[in-house]
């Protein structure tokens, strides 16, 4: 029985060893290169000068009376930290075995919900009226019914004066601290009324106004996009800056071919500088939401039992970071995000989280991957361009691409009885988008 005993005893004791050395933090250690990178991801540069666009976006979905853009985002803030308390309470209160059923605070909302109500919106479904999807033929959609399409754009008369506010704006930058169940500001029909107003335009006979409101919006988005702290901000706006480049080679495709371009259009479609090119921005907004994740997971009383005990933060934080080097290459490299045998021991419950917060690196890196196909489509909107100013580009036939367009001159497909350019994307996340296609 005796040695019975001393086992048990053996045990105790490297269990209580082992719980000192998880609990104290000791290991495992943090290398320097993590610390560095959690360093690089934790410190969001300031933004650009200029008008910050969030509370513009933050109201679009709201009939807020113009001027009230401001005051309304300065009450939302005003109410946030009470909202994330209640929520972030109902999810670390205890849970019976059957899970939690209990209804929770509801997502964070605008005040202006009850305030205002919904803005008015453009009708789905119309014949008359496109949407912001590719190869979309907008000219050839208000065309069906302009009467209809110029009645729908007048009721939406105040989106369009918040549009021409945005287009003053520098950046989008989100004042709400990061949260899992934070808002987003409202990102959804501000390409749709674009794209109809400038087909509209256009169908009027204005050909050079409609080109110069596309590439503004476009050129708006693509700035946007550029300092984006979400990921979310980022791919909506290489969306609408897409749709924007696409409908403008559109109409201009309808026009005589010496009809000149706007200034606008020049910006829009210039090759993405190494700033753009740059999603760190991203990955810090991206990494601040996927920390106060893990830093709520280890509070006392998370509704977990022992789970936030067993949790290293600094550790789990510092594996995470990993996750985000494919958006942004000037993030310190800590190789693989996923825990070895040793840190799976003394961060059992930190490398269970880090294994399900956040994207993948292969998620990441379809993010990366879709804003260097944003690139090439702004080359082959410049190589369409190029064409059309050449004698005989009319007649279909393949051209001689000069040097400017090496990086995708061996991918153009010539297509003279549609009268398109095709270029196939990376990126094939979407069967319906793995090819771009513009008309010449």
């Amino acid at each position: 029985m005796r040695w019975i005993l001393r086992a048990l005893l053996v045990v105790a004791a490297v269990a209580i060893a082992w719980l000192g050395i998880v609990w104290s933090g000791v290991l495992p250690r943090v290398t320097p290169e993590q610390r560095a990178a959690l360093a690089f991801l934790r410190e969001m540069p300031p933004p650009p000068p200029g008008r910050n666009a969030f509370a513009l976006l933050w109201a679009q979905p709201w009939a807020v009376p113009p001027g009230r853009e401001a005051a309304i985002l300065a009450e939302d803030l005003a109410r946030f930290d009470a909202w994330a308390l209640a929520w972030d309470a109902h999810y670390r209160a205890p849970r019976d075995d059957g899970g939690d059923t209990r209804e929770g605070p509801k997502l964070f909302g605008s005040i202006a919900v009850e305030r205002y109500g919904r803005r008015a919106s453009l009708p789905d479904g119309q014949p008359w009226l496109c949407n912001t999807e590719w190869d979309a033929d907008c000219v050839a959609a208000v065309a069906n019914d302009p009467d209809a399409a110029r009645a729908a754009l007048a009721g939406v008369a105040d989106s369009v004066a918040l549009a021409a506010l945005l287009d003053q704006s520098s950046h989008v930058r989100s004042p709400f601290p990061p949260h899992i169940a934070g808002p987003l500001p409202g990102l959804g029909d501000w390409g749709r009324i674009a794209l109809n107003a400038a087909a509209l335009r256009a169908h009027d006979g204005d050909v050079p106004g409609a080109l110069a409101d596309l590439c503004r919006m476009g050129t708006t988005w693509r700035r946007f996009r550029a300092g984006a702290d979400t990921l979310v901000t980022d791919m909506v706006g290489i969306a609408y800056a897409t749709v924007a480049v696409q409908q403008a080679l559109a109409i201009h495709a309808t026009a005589p071919a010496d009809t000149p371009w706007p200034q606008a259009c020049d910006a829009l479609i210039a090759p993405l500088s190494a700033a753009e090119l740059d999603q760190c921005n991203a990955a810090r907004g991206e990494f601040a939401l996927a920390a106060q994740y893990v830093e709520a997971a280890a509070l006392p009383g998370t509704g977990r039992g022992p789970f936030g005990r067993l949790l290293h933060r600094e550790h789990t934080l510092a594996r995470l970071t990993a996750i985000y080097r494919p958006l942004c290459a000037s993030l310190p490299d800590v190789g693989d995000p996923a825990c070895v045998a040793p840190e799976q021991l003394f961060n059992p419950a930190g490398c269970q989280l880090s294994a399900q917060s956040g994207p993948t690196p292969a998620v990441s890196q379809s993010y990366a991957t879709r804003l260097r196909d944003f690139d090439h489509r702004l080359a082959l909107a410049r190589a369409v361009r190029w064409w059309r100013a050449q004698p005989g580009s009319m007649t279909g036939s393949v051209p001689v691409w000069p040097d400017e367009f090496a990086a995708i001159r061996g991918e153009i497909m010539v297509d003279p009885a549609a009268r398109t350019l095709s270029l196939p994307m990376r990126d094939t996340t979407n069967p319906q988008r793995a090819v771009f296609r513009v008309r010449f």
